[in-house]
Order: C-alpha cells, then sequence, then structure tokens
C-alpha cells in the first residue's frame, strides 16, 4: 500500500471529499454550510479530519495534500503529522478534545 498514489474522492452524500483508508479515513470540507453555525469550523472556511473510531482529530484548513502523501504510511504517521500541527491549527470540534492523542492503540496492518 506505501507506493499506492491516493486522492481524496468526492462524498456526494455529505458534500465532503474522503481519503478512505479501510481502518480510518480523512475528511476534507470545505465548510458549505456558511450561515448556519452549527456546521461551520472555528475558522468559517476548510477543516481536514482525521477519522477512526469515531474519533474526528480536526484540523481548520486544507491539509488535503499532505495527507494524500503520508496516509500510504499507516495511521500513526497520519496522527504524528495531526499533533504537530493541532496545537496551531485544531479545531474545538475535534471529539478528543482534551486527550492525550498519542495514547491511541496501534494500528494492525
Amino acid at each position: 500500500m506505501r507506493n499506492k498514489t491516493m486522492k481524496f474522492k468526492k462524498n456526494i452524500k455529505r458534500k465532503n471529499e474522503i481519503l478512505d483508508l479501510g481502518s480510518f479515513y480523512i475528511s476534507y470540507n470545505k465548510n458549505l454550510h456558511p450561515g448556519c453555525a452549527f456546521f461551520q469550523g472555528d475558522t468559517n472556511g476548510e477543516e481536514t479530519a482525521l477519522v477512526r473510531n469515531s474519533m474526528y482529530r480536526i484540523l481548520n484548513g486544507d491539509y488535503r495534500e499532505q495527507y494524500e502523501k503520508i496516509a500510504p504510511f499507516g495511521f500513526h504517521v497520519c496522527l504524528k503529522f495531526y499533533n504537530k500541527k493541532r496545537r496551531h491549527f485544531g479545531s474545538s470540534w475535534t471529539t478528543n478534545h482534551g486527550q492525550e492523542v498519542h495514547n491511541d492503540s496501534p494500528e494492525r496492518t
């Protein structure tokens, strides 16, 4: 899987883009609901979420290109990238807010 080119695909039902990696996925949302505060990100703009086991680790901004490059190396490489960015770009919509995100159980491949 490491040599495979990974690309986001449009999810018509939810109006976002998904990079599906089986045991986890990455979602990109360009904030299609600018008038509805419930669906807005922290910055009223784009957000990219690393998702596994119903845990949404969300970064404000478009990180599709970065995730496409590292996703073939597995969840823990993506989690490391998220952890480096979350202090400055992390979203308050992240579902594991206040938890130690590096304590996630290892991915089995």
